[in-house]
């Protein structure tokens, strides 16, 4: 239960064995590369590996959403899949990422245009709603030669003072309230043309809001049935799509995998521009695990000879990566110390104490330590 002791290294080869060497130390995970000048050589970005990253991690936050949600202690001791090298192979020959990728991209879309669609709806009959006692076609609505027609609502409080202003200053005036509740009332308003602008004064002392109709051939009421029938259709089609997620969730395993195996090629180039070049030799250096370097050493040693490898204790003014090694219990824990952030090298690694206290003080706040404890 400490911070894992590291050891500075540094490797010469062959530039032929330049590959190999960095995916076997991928494939070790016990190495940290560091930058061994401020400007690596310019070498041509990868831009198809940073596509399919980006793919991937669409497709996994999109599947996110769906999966079945789990408790907080849960998410904490989520098992980590391990993969064999055969069976790695197999889901990159037989994965087809462009169709999972496309398949995730549309339901995505549709789904978006039915909610939005859902909520325009939505505003729509409720617009709608204190005019469905009108029974004339909404096409038939409009303005003639002579006539100006007005609809719209005003506070209840004002009708009084706006029906006595119209009385006084407007005529050929015709007035049919529609609907009304104890707020407002809905007005649908005739008149002259010449007599438009003195009711628009009127109207505006009045805080008058107006509506316009749909240019439709229907009544209000047979209107709102098609934007509900219409809206039902929508809800029809997402269970649709909703039905296609659960055998897309089935390959979240192998999506995980994909997303560290393009992160890692991702992450391999960035070395590979790190690195100190020449014709024909290569050069790296990082940080290793101290118990496994002698391992490490040997291991380059012997599959890529001719190759110098050379270890050393850091030194005070270096600042070394900090690898955490705590027992499975308490391993969970250590993302509530990342968190906070890694203590430094030479420090004191705190998980191991704030996890029962962690746990303690979580059951605490859901009124059931029992809870916490699991």
């Amino acid at each position: 239960m400490s911070i894992v002791e590291m050891k500075k290294i540094d490797i010469i080869g062959l530039r032929s064995f330049q590959e190999e060497v960095l995916s076997y130390l991928q494939h070790k995970r016990a190495v940290e590369i560091r930058k061994t000048k401020e400007e690596g050589p310019a070498i041509e970005e990868n831009r198809s590996v940073e596509d399919r990253l980006a793919k991937v991690k669409f497709c996994i936050e999109f599947l996110r959403m769906y999966e079945e949600k789990k408790g907080f202690m849960e998410n904490l001791t989520v098992p980590r899949y391990i993969l064999s090298r055969e069976k790695s192979s197999r889901i990159l020959e037989q994965t087809d990422l462009e169709v999972v990728y496309r398949e995730c991209y549309e339901i995505d879309r549709r789904l978006k245009e039915i909610e939005n669609k859902a909520k325009e709806i939505e505003e729509r009959v409720r617009e709608l709603s204190p005019w469905r006692a009108m029974d004339g076609r909404l096409k038939d609505l409009r303005e003639t030669f002579r006539v100006c027609l007005i609809s719209g609502s005003m506070a209840r409080q004002v009708y009084s003072f706006f029906l006595h202003e119209v009385g006084e200053k407007v005529q050929g005036i015709s007035l049919k309230e529609v609907a009304g509740d104890e707020k407002r009332i809905y007005l649908v308003l005739f008149c002259l043309k010449e007599e438009a602008s003195s009711l628009q004064e009127i109207l505006k002392q009045c805080d008058f809001v107006e509506f316009s109709f749909p240019d439709v051939d229907k009544n209000v009421s047979e209107f709102m049935k098609e934007l509900a029938c219409e809206r039902d259709r929508g809800e029809e089609i997402r269970r649709e799509l909703l039905g296609r997620i659960p055998a897309l969730l089935n390959q979240q395993v192998k999506l995980l995998f994909l997303y560290d195996y393009y992160m890692n090629l991702k992450k391999r180039q960035e070395v590979q521009r790190n690195l100190l070049n020449t014709r024909d030799v290569f050069h790296l250096s990082g940080w290793v695990i101290a118990e496994e370097a002698k391992t490490i050493e040997e291991d380059l040693k012997k599959r890529f000879f001719p190759v110098e490898v050379v270890l050393r204790n850091p030194e005070p003014e270096e600042e070394v990566p900090v690898h955490l090694k705590n027992p499975e219990p308490v391993k969970p824990f250590e993302a509530i110390t990342d968190l906070y952030g890694r203590p430094v090298y030479h420090g004191v690694d705190p998980t191991p104490y704030l996890a029962p206290f962690f746990a303690l003080f979580f059951g605490l706040c859901m009124t059931d330590a029992g809870y916490g404890v699991m």
